[in-house]
């Protein structure tokens, strides 16, 4: 009887392995890292593209003008 007592108490004693959850742990969750981080490039980095497009651009233009003299 002591043996089927101590099984009943010891299964109450058990680690439990966790749940399913949402992680709101912001620098912990990869996604939400990624796309912050995209974000911002985004925001930031078109503004630096476009610069570069147009000094390309008016360059292109003017090594054309100066071929055709």
């Amino acid at each position: 009887m002591k043996n089927i007592t101590d099984s009943f108490v010891s299964l109450g004693h058990w680690p439990s392995a966790g749940s399913f959850g949402f992680n709101t742990d912001i620098l912990a969750t990869n996604p939400i890292n990624l796309s912050v981080v995209l974000g911002v490039l985004v925001f930031f980095g078109k503004g630096v593209y476009e610069l570069h497009l147009r000094t390309i651009s008016s360059n292109i233009v003017m090594f054309g003008a100066m071929k055709k003299k």
